[in-house]
């Protein structure tokens, strides 16, 4: 494994609600997060984390030239009283969507300094953790779809560096 990449291991995040705003682009990951993270000030919110992941373009788009992509800010349920509506409402000509993620145990890679080079850095994560997956917990055929889950990416500051989690679902987790 490469000395940017650590050690693939299983963390389990728990239900959350979600705030949900997504973009279309050439750049939609700075287009969404910028809107975000205005609207988590805009309405004095804690959040707790964030997470972003690639979606599909409508057919009819450019797809060589725009790109979609989804990003949550996850909040403690108390905080949805300061917000115009409990489902959905429009900040900044964006559609907020307020979703509840239900728990579930991912896989996870750490890549560190994703965006030296990202094509390179975040790309071979999604292979590396994909091909581990095929491996070992998706070696079987019997794989379940689970409804609400989604790989996600999530940016952070771990001891000075930036650094990249990427997740992909591998069991939903009961509710206790």
């Amino acid at each position: 494994m490469k000395e940017h990449f650590k050690d693939i291991s299983y963390e389990v995040i728990d239900s959350m609600i979600v705030l949900s705003g997504t973009a279309i682009g050439r750049e939609p990951e700075t287009k969404i997060m910028t809107v975000m993270n205005r609207l988590a000030n805009a309405y004095h919110l804690n959040v707790l984390r964030s997470f972003g992941f690639d979606i599909p373009v409508d057919r009819n788009m450019d797809v060589i030239e725009l790109r979609g992509y989804e990003y949550w800010l996850s909040i403690d349920e108390s905080e949805l009283k300061k917000l115009p509506s409990a489902t959905v409402f429009d900040f900044e000509a964006f559609d907020i969507y307020i979703k509840t993620i239900p728990s579930y145990r991912y896989a996870k890679l750490r890549i560190e300094d994703p965006f030296s080079d990202p094509f390179e850095r975040i790309g071979g994560g999604w292979k590396l953790l994909v091909k581990w997956l095929e491996n070992n917990d998706f070696k079987n055929s019997g794989i379940v779809k689970c409804d609400n889950a989604y790989c996600l990416e999530e940016i952070k500051n771990a001891g000075g560096m930036i650094v990249i989690d990427i997740y992909v679902p591998v069991t939903k987790v009961d509710a206790q």
